[in-house]
């Protein structure tokens, strides 16, 4: 992408509350185009370069006060304690691995040792590729999973060599005691029903899946920008073919029109756009509805999904189970639920 495209990407990164990461040869305006983000918003800029920083810069100068046996650290002046604003961290695959650490926590946690950030600064990394030749060195997996990556002017690096494809994670016990609780978005759940062997291929991990869930609560237009993002998040692999899959589910059928007239309203044929229809019927389940949803669920003809969709509402709100529609159903099918 290029810088506008990689400004209005970073944009929409950072009002889910999550942190772009900028790669790209030296050179493009990088710089500068985190600056205009900053300058739109008109809040303060701050460039740090990783490349020059020492171990005090970010950490302080230790001290013993007159009079005690503990150690500490002044203040660092690029760690602003208040004010609004744009912090780049510039260069950050060039930094000594000390320097990168410290960095890491200030990303993901506003803070270094008892120095907070101020909470209304808002992050952006950058840094040039291994490939570039600028001395750079590709950063831990612990940390590549907690960013979103941009690739300006081109592709990101090819981290499946850096991230293990090792973890067994059962998709049925993540859905049912994480992301149905934790309203991670439909279509992710649908997707990952659907293909559940990629919940846990190199970058696309549960923790990169709840990062894409907030993007998409922020922004969810199937355009070229979110399909950069995705890739950032997940990988380029399941990026893309999570991207088709998520173009192809905007089929879903009105929540609001099955939940007013559960006997006209069309059921879905893909099994993925079903996938995410049952689960939109889940989060929307409440005592007011879901007589409705007993109903609907009943067209479904498919048996797996019916059982899912009310089953899964239960266990989402246990009151649900006194509702006579969903009391009939039980008896009608205690021999599959037993």
């Amino acid at each position: 992408m290029n810088i506008e495209q990689a400004k209005k990407a970073s944009e929409i990164i950072l009002n889910a509350g999550l942190v772009p990461f900028w790669w790209g040869p030296p050179g493009i305006g990088k710089t500068t185009g985190a600056r205009q983000i900053a300058e739109k918003y008109k809040v303060d800029f701050l460039a740090v370069s990783t490349d020059t920083l020492m171990l005090e810069d970010l950490v302080g100068i230790g001290f013993n006060p007159s009079g005690s046996n503990k150690m500490i650290f002044s203040r660092p002046e690029i760690i602003p304690e208040t004010g609004k604003g744009i912090m780049l961290i510039d260069e950050l695959t060039d930094g000594m691995q000390s320097i990168q650490k410290n960095l890491r926590t200030l990303i993901l946690e506003h803070r270094i040792k008892n120095h907070k950030l101020s909470p209304d600064y808002k992050i952006i990394c950058a840094g040039n590729r291994p490939s570039d030749l600028s001395g750079s060195c590709m950063p831990p997996s612990s940390f590549l999973t907690r960013v979103i990556h941009l690739g300006i002017c081109c592709d990101v690096p090819d981290f499946t060599r850096n991230l293990p494809e090792t973890a067994d994670v059962d998709i049925n016990s993540w859905i049912e005691y994480f992301a149905l609780p934790a309203k991670i978005n439909p279509f992710i759940i649908a997707f990952l029903k659907s293909f559940p062997h990629r919940i846990y291929y190199y970058q696309s991990i549960p923790r990169t899946f709840e990062m894409l869930s907030k993007v998409l609560s922020v922004y969810n237009n199937p355009d070229p920008i979110l399909h950069e993002i995705i890739i950032g998040t997940i990988g380029p692999e399941v990026g893309n073919e999570f991207f088709g899959f998520f173009k192809l589910a905007q089929q879903i059928p009105s929540i609001d029109a099955i939940l007013q007239d559960p006997d006209a309203a069309p059921i879905p044929q893909d099994i993925g756009i079903m996938h995410a229809l049952t689960t939109a019927l889940i989060y929307r389940a409440d005592r007011s509805n879901f007589g409705n949803i007993v109903k609907y669920s009943q067209r479904l003809g498919h048996r797996e999904m019916e059982v899912y969709l009310l089953t899964s509402a239960i266990k989402k709100d246990k009151d649900l189970s006194s509702i006579p529609a969903y009391l009939q159903w039980h008896n009608a099918n205690a021999d599959i639920l037993n």
